[in-house]
């Protein structure tokens, strides 16, 4: 009695374990190493941005000095305190496009995060959603392998009776063969999925319960239809890509031109035959004249890089429009397609009972009936198949509209 308690025990706590698909996605997401890696990036970013709004405000120094000097036994002291200011006027744009790249740059970032979420979303849902299936249909594979089993035993029993052909016989061993290899094939590709599974989940157990159904997809479909305002990271990379590199080539045309500074400096300083104040004002205009071709060779340089990002976003904006398209396409067949497989997984399952009844009062054969349950054990495995299919499709036209499973499609 006891060891029956503990068992029960033992399976709620392990039931209690089971954590759902979107706990597991949201672990997995926050601690991705490529996410982590990005946000670090994006810091990277806003500390540019920084440095470059500050170059508007100017620079102040402080130089402090002495010597002691002892010449032919003559002692001069010298002592000197200076603060120097230097702020620029003009630049000829070089500073102001230099901010706004920055702030390109930081957005740009942004939506490659973005990008990236949708990027290991849809890694990890397609790992849990085969490890689902692969689980489901293990059972079914077995049992299939079972009937061949069964099937090629009583085949035998009849070829040595003479009633039987040996290619008859042949085929019905080719299927039992096949069989245990399509088993021993979903088993080994469940130990590759548990250990992606367990890296995503840790010691935890996932639970076997597919997340979505078809009424959620319908929804979904609905809900995103009625969204008027698309928006989709991939085209808000591209496009501040191109934005970035043109206002990047503009600055650095302006750094080319030259530069107009004001400096301001003033300072004590003291000798042993008195002391001297200094103070001056000083503007400074800079042309440059030569510069071994650096400046000239990043101007086309950055020229090349505008006309790639430009191009790079016009085909984007396309690809974009047709993955939207095509994506609703896909789920709307995936669904339609489920729907089939329910309905003939119903119609395989009245047709087996019906077999069994028949079987009861001596109507059929047992070949007869194994042929049924056979039917029966496919047509679940395809029915598993096809929810697998409708989850991924779900996955994928989130992501064809922008969205992220985890903020918006759960």
């Amino acid at each position: 009695m006891k060891i029956i308690m503990g068992f029960i025990f033992l399976s709620h706590s392990l039931a209690a374990l089971a954590v759902s698909f979107k706990s597991v996605l949201i672990t997995a997401v926050n601690t991705y190493p490529t996410i982590i890696k990005e946000n670090a990036q994006l810091e990277s970013n806003k500390a540019k941005r920084l440095k470059a709004y500050s170059e508007f405000l100017p620079s102040i120094n402080l130089n402090s000095s002495k010597v002691e000097n002892t010449s032919n036994g003559t002692k001069t002291d010298f002592s000197k305190n200076t603060i120097t200011s230097q702020l620029n006027l003009f630049k000829f744009g070089s500073d102001i496009y230099n901010v706004k790249k920055q702030r390109l740059d930081y957005d740009k970032q942004v939506a490659n995060i973005k990008l990236e979420k949708h990027t290991i979303e849809e890694q990890i849902s397609a790992d849990l959603f085969s490890y689902l299936e692969n689980v489901k249909t293990i059972g079914i594979h077995s049992k299939i392998l079972a009937l061949k089993k069964h099937a090629l035993a009583k085949a035998k029993k009849r070829y040595q009776l003479g009633r039987l052909s040996k290619q008859d016989l042949d085929k019905i061993e080719i299927d039992h063969l096949n069989a245990e290899s399509n088993l021993s094939n979903k088993k080994i590709l469940s130990l590759q999925l548990s250990q992606k599974v367990f890296e995503y989940t840790g010691e935890k157990k996932l639970d076997m319960d597919w997340p979505w159904d078809i009424t959620f997809a319908q929804k979904l479909i609905r809900k995103l239809k009625t969204n008027l305002k698309f928006k989709h990271p991939s085209l808000e990379y591209t496009r501040f890509n191109e934005e970035s590199a043109e206002t990047n080539k503009k600055s650095i045309f302006g750094s080319m031109l030259g530069s107009l500074d004001l400096s301001y400096s003033k300072g004590h300083a003291e000798y042993n035959s008195g002391d001297i104040d200094d103070e001056r004002v000083t503007l400074t205009f800079t042309i440059p004249l030569f510069s071994k071709f650096n400046d000239y060779s990043s101007l086309k340089e950055s020229q090349v890089i505008y006309q790639y990002a430009k191009a790079y976003n016009f085909y984007n904006k396309r690809k974009v429009i047709t993955n939207k398209h095509n994506s609703s396409l896909i789920l709307n067949e995936a669904i339609a397609t489920f729907e089939k497989r329910k309905r003939t997984l119903v119609l395989s399952e009245k047709i087996y009972k019906n077999s069994l009844k028949q079987f009861a009062k001596g109507l059929i054969s047992v070949n007869d009936l194994l042929f049924e349950e056979d039917r029966l054990l496919k047509t679940q495995e395809f029915s598993i198949t096809g929810n697998k299919s409708l989850h991924n499709a779900i996955v994928t036209f989130c992501h064809a509209n922008g969205k992220e499973v985890l903020t918006d499609c759960i």
